[in-house]
């Protein structure tokens, strides 16, 4: 059986149209019906899904509210749409959380998500906080409002990576790869740390 992913908040609401929680968080869950569109437009309406955790997480952002987000593993779609990199369907049946202990390896973005997702839940100073992503190459990866205070980023490529409204707040930037990348509101100072832009 093929499965999808499927991104979701910290509190299980939609990551593009917050409006409260989709579900309770119980497993296996059908997503309710919806209209779908079967058009050839990549983004309309339906239930989106991609092929892979890393995809899922580029287009929903892994950090939608600056936390990390939930991800699931969805199959046995009713209406299945393909478009581009995502797939749609009137519903799907959400059958397993991906654990941040055990995931897919093998892409940046989804290893950040890891790497942040342990530390929220090992509690290490109450979040994403002091998470290590040194050495972790994520060029253009959308990092937009995730809170990486204190994160470890030092020799990270971030070459054109989206920190826009990211929390940056005592993040080790030393040597880290910035070239092109939005750091919004952030600047790497000259002992390494992000610092506020005066």
């Amino acid at each position: 059986m093929t499965h999808y992913f499927r991104v979701f908040t910290h509190d299980l609401q939609s990551p593009i149209y917050p409006s409260g929680p989709v579900w309770n968080g119980s497993l296996p869950y059908r997503l309710p019906a919806v209209k779908v569109d079967t058009s050839d437009a990549e983004c309309a309406p339906g239930w989106h899904a991609c092929r892979t955790l890393g995809e899922a997480m580029q287009i929903s952002a892994a950090w939608h509210d600056g936390r990390p987000c939930r991800a699931f593993r969805v199959n046995r779609p009713y209406r299945l749409v393909e478009r581009g990199t995502k797939v749609r369907a009137a519903s799907w049946t959400i059958v397993e959380e991906i654990d941040p202990w055990d995931y897919p390896a093998g892409d940046p973005i989804v290893e950040a998500w890891a790497e942040c997702a342990r530390a929220s839940h090992a509690g290490r100073s109450g979040g994403r906080h002091c998470a290590d992503l040194s050495y972790t190459d994520l060029p253009g990866a959308n990092l937009f409002g995730a809170n990486l205070s204190g994160a470890d980023l030092r020799d990270a490529n971030l070459r054109g990576a989206n920190l826009r409204g990211a929390n940056l707040f005592g993040a080790y930037l030393r040597d880290a790869n910035l070239r092109g990348a939005d750091l919004g509101s952030w600047e790497r100072g000259p002992d390494g740390f992000a610092r506020r832009i005066q």
